[in-house]
């Protein structure tokens, strides 16, 4: 069935686009208007997108006061952005990636390893794979943390 054929048939418009073989894991969230960033659960278009408007990003609420927002995003390489209010934790845990964190705004501490920093806009922090590390907001801030390789769990 060819998609002109489908017309306003929202089914068949779904159906085919099921069928249709996208470039590595792609799919488009029909039901969802082709939103990106909806939660982890859901289809993402985003993968290997050379630009990614900031307004088509949808935050996802992480609970107690941390928001997350997938950037742009490849096999090897992925940004993220998290905001916290004052107060919000960044439990203690580990995972295979090397994470390089940024501070954009905000005052952090942070704890990597064993070791307790306290942290503000500028300041850089690297997590290679398996290291320990979390935070605790002191002031409402915004991270941008980038990892190699992509966060599968975060889509």
């Amino acid at each position: 069935m060819e998609l002109e054929e489908a017309g306003n048939d929202r089914e068949k418009i779904k159906k085919h686009l099921d069928k249709v073989e996208f470039e590595q894991t792609r799919k488009i969230d029909f039901d969802e208007h082709m939103q990106v960033g909806t939660t982890p659960k859901r289809r993402k278009i985003m993968l290997n997108e050379r630009w990614v408007p900031y307004e088509s990003v949808k935050a996802e609420d992480q609970g107690n006061g941390v928001v997350r927002r997938v950037l742009a995003y490849s096999k090897d390489l992925m940004c993220v952005e998290n905001t916290f209010e004052k107060g919000a934790v960044g439990a203690l845990h580990q995972h295979p990636h090397t994470q390089i964190t940024y501070v954009v705004s905000g005052v952090f501490e942070f704890e990597i390893e064993g070791e307790k920093r306290v942290v503000k806009a500028g300041d850089t922090m690297l997590k290679t794979d398996s290291v320990e590390h979390g935070c605790v907001c002191l002031e409402a801030g915004v991270l941008l943390d980038i990892f190699n390789p992509m966060r599968d769990d975060f889509v």
